[in-house]
């Protein structure tokens, strides 16, 4: 789908593959290599920061890479004749290999080679090594990938799926890796504190996302992403859900806590303008509050992950304070549908008169939908 933040990488080197039961054996007699579409892209999301492409040629003990699984179709159903079903056997995979970016040949592959199979054509699926582990000769289901957001946003991963790739045979194969959770990050924006004598800076001292939500799910990669387009993820079993108290800055810091050194936060220039929120500075908790001055230009690592859910009666906590003027606190109600492969910014507006919030939606690089107001508690 064109509108959908997508990557696409590319194999270039040969494939390679293996079974439940060991290697591939290189057929004598019709010796194929399975090959992939070199195509430039754009790279996913991990660690809730953009993951350019030095970190997504990063090597396999990084997480750098991506995971490929092929399976050998069966087009034929018992008393049918004639029938292209495509289907497959997800516990008997032909293969499944981790595919890494070799920086010494500057080429993507596999270790190991794998050939196409004479008379028989292949589906593929795949999703990136960033998000999740590899399979392994215990997985027992190629096609259902666990998921978990980890409650640490710092380690918090993007996952990317690929559509699957069906009647694969002797063709290069393109694999596009499409987001598939929802990615949710915080502007401030300051109105009236750029004055002609003195600034008055905003410090933000914690955000919070709190309440109800889906933590973790399984992914069935054969239809997490269909043409492109990323869609609720399926489940096989029960969701796993909870309390969640998700702070941008992994901070546990409380309105008018006395104790806490070197805490991280977010601090403004003194201009009216629209900031992105990430810690850029860091502050020591107690009744002689000293202004921090921001010390931090990577804005990098300022998002969350965020599995794809209607989330209700949830809450967000903005910890803030002003220059000369006491700490508060404003929590928000928060009632959102968090779909698929979507961007959430949440932005807090302030003065010295008033506060407010509200949410732009939009694909992760597609222009700003309309922003749906917030109305903060009184």
């Amino acid at each position: 789908m064109k509108r959908f933040f997508f990557t696409v990488i590319a194999l270039v080197a040969v494939a390679a593959g293996c079974t439940k039961s060991g290697l591939v054996e290189s057929p004598q007699t019709y010796e194929e290599a399975i090959t992939f579409e070199p195509y430039t892209g754009k790279a996913p999301i991990t660690k809730a920061a953009v993951m350019d492409e030095q970190t997504l040629k990063a090597a396999e003990s990084s997480n750098g890479g991506f995971h490929v699984v092929g399976f050998i179709e069966t087009d034929t159903a018992e008393g049918t004749e004639g029938s292209n079903l495509n289907r497959i056997d997800s516990g008997d995979p032909y293969l499944y290999r981790n595919v890494i970016w070799n920086s010494t040949d500057s080429k993507w592959g596999y270790q190991n080679a794998a050939f196409w199979p004479e008379g028989k054509q292949l589906t593929f699926v795949a999703f990136g090594l960033n998000g999740a582990p590899a399979f392994t000769n215990a997985t027992e289901d190629y096609t259902k990938l666990a998921f978990t957001v980890n409650s640490t946003v710092a380690s918090q991963k993007d996952l990317v799926i690929s559509p699957k790739i069906p009647d694969m045979h002797g063709d290069k194969v393109v694999v596009q890796l499409y987001h598939v959770l929802s990615k949710v990050g915080f502007k401030i924006e300051t109105k009236g504190l750029a004055g002609s004598t003195a600034s008055v800076k905003a410090t933000v001292k914690n955000i919070r996302l709190k309440g109800n939500f889906t933590t973790g799910g399984t992914f069935d990669l054969t239809n997490a992403v269909i043409s492109g387009t990323p869609v609720t993820y399926t489940e096989a079993g029960t969701p796993t859900t909870g309390s969640v108290n998700y702070s941008l800055f992994d901070s546990a810091y409380e309105l008018n806590a006395t104790t806490g050194t070197n805490l991280p936060c977010f601090v403004t220039d003194g201009t009216n303008k629209v900031f992105d929120v990430y810690a850029n500075a860091t502050f020591n908790a107690g009744s002689s509050y000293t202004e921090p001055t921001a010390t931090s230009t990577d804005a990098s690592n300022r998002y969350m992950m965020i599995m794809p859910q209607t989330v209700q009666n949830a809450t967000i906590e903005v910890v803030y304070q002003l220059t000369g003027g006491i700490e508060q606190k404003a929590e928000i109600p928060l009632n959102q549908t968090f779909e698929p492969g979507k961007a959430y910014e949440f932005q807090f507006t302030i003065s010295t008169v008033a506060v407010d919030f509200n949410v732009i939606v939009k694909d992760w690089t597609i222009e700003n939908k309309p922003a749906e107001p917030l109305t903060p508690v009184e």
